[in-house]
Formats: C-alpha cells, sequence, structure tokens
C-alpha cells in the first residue's frame, strides 16, 4: 500500500461496500412500497459493466411498476418471489434456501463454528440484528460490507498489518462462504423464480461472485 494509490484504494473499497449492501438488501429485505421505490430510483446509467447494467436495469424497471400501494399486484408478486426463492418454504414450493451450509459438504458444527471465528475476529455482529442464521446469503454479504468499510478505514489510517488481515478474513468469507456455492444456489432459484426483479439479483450476485472463484 502506497501512498500515491490511497485514494484510489479507498474510492475502490467504498464502490465494493456499496455492491455488498445493495446485494444484501436483496436477500434481507421483503419488499414493500418503500424498497421498491428506492429501487426503482438507483442509477443504470453509471454502471460501466454491461452484464451488471442489465442486471441492474431489470430491476429497476421491474420495481418501477410497483408503485406505493402494498396491493399493487406487481408489488404482491415480488413478495411472493422473494418468500418463495429465500425462505424455504418446502421443497416443492421454492429451491434450497440459501444458506451455504446447505451446500457446503462440512458439517454442521464445523461450518457454522468456522463462521462465527470470523465475524468474531473483526467484529462483526449485524446477524443479531437481522436474526438469521450466520451463513444466511443476506448475512453473508452485509458482513463482507461491513469487513469493506473496515478494510476502507485502515487505508485511511494507513494501518497495512490491520489491512492485510481483515483482507485475508474477507478473502476467506468471500471465496469459501459465499462464491464456493453461489452458481449452484442460482441454477435452481431460476426454475422458480417468477420477476424479472430477482432474475437481476441472482444474476448481479453471481457476477460479483465469479471475482471470488
Amino acid at each position: 500500500m502506497t501512498f500515491e494509490n490511497k485514494k484510489n484504494i479507498i474510492d475502490n473499497l467504498q464502490s465494493d461496500a456499496e455492491i455488498f449492501a445493495l446485494l444484501a438488501s436483496f436477500y434481507l429485505t421483503n419488499p414493500n412500497g418503500i424498497y421498491a421505490h428506492s429501487v426503482a430510483t438507483l442509477d443504470v446509467e453509471s454502471i460501466e459493466d454491461d452484464a451488471m447494467r442489465k442486471a441492474v436495469k431489470k430491476m429497476r424497471d421491474y420495481a418501477a411498476l410497483c408503485g406505493d400501494n402494498e396491493s399493487e399486484p406487481h408489488l404482491l408478486e415480488l413478495k411472493r418471489d422473494w418468500t418463495k426463492l429465500f425462505r424455504g418454504i418446502s421443497p416443492e414450493y421454492g429451491p434450497k434456501p440459501p444458506y451455504a451450509q446447505l451446500y457446503s459438504q462440512m458439517g454442521d458444527t464445523d461450518f457454522l463454528s468456522s463462521i462465527a471465528e470470523l465475524y468474531l475476529d473483526v467484529g462483526y455482529t449485524g446477524y443479531k440484528k437481522i436474526d438469521d442464521r450466520l451463513d444466511y446469503i443476506g448475512v453473508i454479504l452485509d458482513a463482507l460490507a461491513v469487513i469493506t468499510l473496515l478494510r476502507q478505514k485502515s487505508v485511511e489510517d494507513e494501518n497495512e498489518v490491520e489491512y492485510q488481515r481483515l483482507s485475508a478474513i474477507f478473502e476467506c468469507i468471500s471465496r469459501q462462504f459465499f462464491a464456493s456455492w453461489f452458481k449452484e444456489f442460482q441454477k435452481l432459484a431460476l426454475t422458480h423464480v417468477q420477476t424479472p426483479f430477482y432474475e437481476g439479483a441472482l444474476a448481479l450476485t453471481a457476477l460479483v461472485a465469479e471475482d471470488f472463484n
């Protein structure tokens, strides 16, 4: 890490944190009118990557149809899709829910204790507010957003030792607990998805996951 590229590193980490936070919101938020409105205002044109821009445009365009009325058909369909895809109601109704352990070969205890230790190492406690399993995709993405902001702070403080420590933990979580299984979940989810919104959300998440394979 050098002073000359410090600003670029900080800017890139800030952008990465925003992407992880956006991804986390897809899995953590049971859609309502307020959320749909916020997605409908996303700045699609500023996204340079073609595939990412296409995925976000799908979400933005569908969200714009939802309006603020909680009984609006597009919004109701969005809520049904969220429940079907991410809450694991039944094997017939949707895919296995996006819990990393369900798609991993590790045993329950080993897997969850491993990710718990990583969260503890960086002081991540967001899962307590989220009130879901430590290996839920939304929790993992939220943790990656928080760790990215911590990495940004370490660059601002020019603390290279801490930056390297946080980066090692970030790499472990992103590769082992996110990228290693998400494509399998996406494949199953695409057989059940009903809205362009969540087609876009799954595609965008998969594109980010590819960076860690």
